[in-house]
């Protein structure tokens, strides 16, 4: 009977720890029906009860809760094992009675006493089965709060993140911004400032201009006043005058000797003058009326004055013109031709201003030699720029190989001082031009009177200097000597001669520098270092470079010197030379630290042993011309006739230096 039937289900043999078949000490009926309605319910409860459990676990604790199934099937089967043991034991113990069945469930008490005890069984089954539901489910409860808390940590986690991200992100753009704009501001305060420094040095330009400006009104007015006294002591001197009212001159006085173009002029239609006298130079049909300046010619008349930039007479560049009145041009070209002006030089007049009412007188001038006017005009210490840099590199190349080429040597002399000849005949062309050297007596110009001749000259020397060069440099056959002195003839064409003329704009002395320093010292020194296989190898030693900008220095401070006598007439036509813009005070300043700043680099090249000892120790005994120097032009910078002879004390200075440098260099080998 403990098997079941087919409407009774069976408990599985696994989910017992004690043999359901075993036989009690009991009434099979009785014992059939305890197990019956005992365990069988039972175990069928705890089964389904259990598979449900499994079902609806998560997949999370799926394997926790069948652990926890199979503990609780074992703890039920213990006390079911107890219990049944110790009902087991008490049926043992207690007195054994016959029991009768008479099938009037007569024994009552034992009925009583089975049902008792499965109620004892069952309550304790349900009592743990509700405690571990009641564990799974805070365990599920305190697993899913933690599982919250957990993805709430994440998720904020994950908010700061993107937060942290986005403040970043816009931080970054916002600098990048702020930096954008403050480089734009940065731009542009530097625009301005720029703005602001040119707009200075135009001021400055500006206030140049306008005290040149002021100094050639009041030159031009103080000429003017002059030509007028002048020109009352001619008609003083007069003894009638014509039927049309010119006065006539008397012969032998006055500007007779002159050739006085004006003179030819037959504006009155006067008997006996020729009647093309008056006609305009340009266009050879009008009459004259427009006075050009700074050469004073009456040559172009009104219509030509617009499209003509220069002088049809003597080729000079028009500054500007002055429209004359048809009545008084005779009375005027007495007045502003420069040809007047040529015979108040012969006359020996000059003027002189004194304080309070202005007022003009002529006296003779001082008469000069013309022996002395002919050395002034050659300028023969000047050709010593030529001789040193052409010395000291001939004494360097004799220092790195110890060759002396005699020949080379004295053509490169020659062809040297043929290019200054050409620099100072072609200087004093473009002066006269210009009107600077108009009243310079010493000029080659006005010494020969004419100015084609004295071109022509010009341009002869500097062909043959020229053709000596290319000559020699062609034998030698380094390029590299051909490209210096190239360089150094450019420097010397773009200082002075049109349409560069840059010595107006105050850039002589750096180009002076260049050309006879640098330039032309090195390359006299590659020309005279021996053959061409030995020149192709010289190197350009430091020695011979701080020898030859020592060289260009000195150079420099001879052409700075030479415009001291000449301030007011660089401002009279425009030229903007250094000593213009600084003046002669400041000049005289200046060349003292240029003496000084000679030495000391002098010295630091001997101290550093880039130029040798011997260079050093001789150059130093130079050193009182140098004092010299730098004491007269500060004494003597504001005496026009005293400061002349500056110059000719820093060609001195040069010579000895150049000779001290090249004897230093020689004994050095």
């Amino acid at each position: 009977m403990l098997g079941g039937n087919n409407e009774t289900p069976l408990p599985q043999d696994s989910q017992f720890q004690y043999q359901t078949n075993s036989s009690l000490n009991q009434l099979h009926l009785l014992g059939t029906m305890r197990a019956g309605c005992t365990i069988d319910p039972i175990n069928y409860f705890a089964n389904d009860n259990l598979a449900t459990m499994s079902r609806n676990n998560s997949k999370r604790a799926r394997e926790t809760e069948t652990n926890h199934s199979i503990q609780r099937q074992q703890k039920l089967q213990s006390s079911l094992n107890y219990n049944y043991n110790n009902n087991s034991v008490a049926q043992d113990e207690a007195p054994k009675q016959n029991l009768v069945s008479t099938g009037l469930r007569l024994s009552y008490d034992n009925d009583e006493r089975n049902s008792c005890a499965n109620g004892s069984i069952t309550t304790p089954m349900f009592q743990s089965l509700g405690d571990s539901i009641r564990l799974d489910l805070d365990r599920q409860k305190e697993d899913l709060d933690q599982f919250l808390k957990f993805q709430g940590n994440q998720l904020a986690k994950g908010v700061r993140d993107i937060k942290q991200r986005h403040v970043t992100s816009f931080v970054t753009a916002l600098e990048k911004d702020v930096r954008k704009k403050l480089q734009e501001k940065d731009q542009e305060i530097e625009n301005m400032n720029k703005k602001n420094r040119e707009l200075v040095e135009k001021i400055k330009q500006v206030a140049v201009e306008s005290q040149n400006w002021h100094y050639r009104a009041k030159y031009n007015e103080s000429v003017v006043n002059a030509l007028k006294v002048n020109l009352q002591q001619v008609m003083s001197h007069g003894n009638n005058t014509n039927p049309c009212g010119v006065f006539a001159v008397e012969e032998g006085y006055g500007d007779s000797e002159i050739d006085d173009k004006a003179a030819s002029y037959n504006y009155m239609n006067i008997p006996g003058m020729p009647n093309t006298g008056m006609r305009c130079k340009s266009c050879n049909v009008k009459e004259v009326s427009v006075l050009l300046v700074p050469c004073r010619h009456l040559s172009l008349c009104k219509d030509c004055d617009v499209f003509t930039g220069f002088c049809p007479v003597c080729q000079s560049f028009k500054t500007s013109s002055v429209q004359l009145p048809r009545g008084d041009i005779i009375t005027r070209l007495r007045v502003f031709d420069s040809n007047a002006r040529e015979n108040l030089n012969a006359k020996r007049t000059r003027i002189n201003f004194s304080v309070g009412p202005v007022f003009c007188k002529t006296y003779e001038e001082e008469e000069i030699p013309k022996a002395k006017l002919i050395w002034r005009a050659i300028k023969l210490p000047i050709y010593s720029v030529a001789l040193v840099p052409l010395t000291v590199g001939a004494s360097a190349a004799y220092l790195e190989t110890g060759l002396v080429l005699v020949r080379r040597y004295a053509t490169l002399m020659l062809s040297s001082v043929l290019i200054i000849t050409w620099l100072n005949l072609s200087n004093d062309v473009y002066d006269f031009d210009t009107g600077a050297d108009k009243n310079k007596r010493e000029s080659v110009v006005n010494m020969v009177g004419s100015r084609a001749g004295t071109f022509a000259a010009a341009i002869t020397t500097l062909v043959l200097g020229v053709s000596g060069l290319i000559w020699i440099s062609w034998t030698a056959s380094n390029i590299r000597a051909i490209l210096l002195l190239a360089s150094a003839i450019l420097c010397g064409y773009i200082y002075q001669c049109p349409p560069f003329r840059l010595s107006y704009q105050g850039l002589g002395e750096p180009l002076c520098f260049a050309a006879f320093g640098p330039f032309a010292t090195t390359a006299f020194y590659l020309l005279l270092g021996g053959g061409s296989s030995e020149m192709r190898h010289l190197p350009l030693s430091s020695r011979v470079l701080s020898s030859s900008l020592l060289v260009g220095f000195t150079t420099s401070l001879i052409l700075f010197c030479s415009h001291f006598h000449q301030v007011e007439g660089d401002l009279a036509v425009g030229k903007f030379s250094p000593l213009v813009r600084l003046g002669t005070e400041k000049g005289a300043f200046v060349v003292r630290w240029a003496i000084r700043l000679l030495y000391f680099m002098l010295l630091v090249l001997g101290l550093t042993k880039i130029l040798p000892v011997t260079c050093t120790l001789l150059c130093f005994l130079t050193l009182p011309v140098g004092n010299l120097v730098s004491s007269y032009v500060e004494n003597h910078h504001k005496e026009d006739e005293k400061i002349f002879m500056a110059k000719y004390y820093c060609v001195r200075l040069h010579a000895l230096f150049g000779a001290a440098l090249s004897l230093g260099l020689v004994i050095a080998r």
